[in-house]
């Protein structure tokens, strides 16, 4: 009984104190002074620790890692259990954050894991948020001529959608389906990039767009995630000359345009 208590009171902490810490990384911190690590973590527990047949539940579990990202470069990987930075035992996920809210951009740091019954000695270079990683203030864009609306990935609507941690690009907030023949993009799907370009802003897709219509070129190469993952699709480009017109609707007995 104060077992399962206690468990439910660990959980509880662990979620409290996850959106702290993105709240506090993300929207406080200046973003001259801010670190990014690139990786998700979650808290070790005595359930978890006799499941791994381990004799510790310190230290935090890595969940997920972005690509590129300083975790991914130090080598660290998902299911590997960090129990140190700085020299600093991580006896809780508070006494991670209390370490990682202070470190900046070209921090170099120590980081011990425990992987598969091994204790190993990483370094990491701590970099400055990536474009599209840190995006806060909501932003949209609507290309009329394909029927969609493309929106920021801010936190609250990848929680809205329910779009994964580690997801970066544009969002598909609106579509029309009176448009369904012009483009295979649908609501919720990200737009990761553009012509192999990394895209954040709504406002890219329009100049990317727009700059493709005037080269002349038929189509863009849309790197998009969905459920399913990634997948690449071609965007036509609509030229103005024999352009397919948006549905017309008229009144039963009208005539002509």
């Amino acid at each position: 009984m104060f077992e399962a208590a206690m468990n439910r009171r660990s959980f509880g902490v662990f979620f409290v104190l996850t959106f702290l810490f993105v709240t506090f990384l993300v929207e406080r911190a200046p973003a001259a002074e801010r670190g990014f690590l690139g990786m998700q973590v979650q808290g070790n527990s005595p359930k978890i620790a006799a499941a791994l047949g381990i004799e510790f539940s310190t230290g935090v579990l890595v969940r997920d890692i972005s690509v590129d990202g300083p975790a991914s470069n130090a080598g660290i990987a998902r299911g590997d259990i960090i129990t140190s930075m700085q020299g600093v035992p991580i006896d809780t996920f508070e006494r991670l954050v209390q370490i990682a809210g202070g470190l900046k951009p070209g921090d170099e740091i120590g980081i011990d894991i425990h992987r598969r019954g091994k204790t190993i000695k990483l370094k990491m270079a701590v970099s400055e948020w990536p474009n599209g990683w840190g995006i806060t203030k909501s932003a949209f864009a609507a290309q009329p001529e394909l029927g969609v609306t493309f929106a920021a990935l801010t936190p609250k609507l990848r929680k809205h959608l329910g779009i994964r941690w580690g997801s970066t690009g544009i969002v598909v907030s609106v579509f029309n389906d009176m448009f369904a023949g012009l483009t295979t993009l649908r609501r919720g799907d990200v737009v990761a990039q553009i012509n192999q370009q990394p895209v954040w802003e709504p406002q890219q897709f329009l100049d990317a767009y727009s700059a493709a219509k005037e080269a002349g070129r038929p189509s863009m190469l849309l790197l998009v995630e969905r459920s399913d993952g990634y997948k690449y699709v071609l965007q036509p480009i609509i030229q103005a000359v024999g352009a397919q017109e948006a549905p017309v609707f008229k009144i039963p007995g009208q005539q002509g345009g």
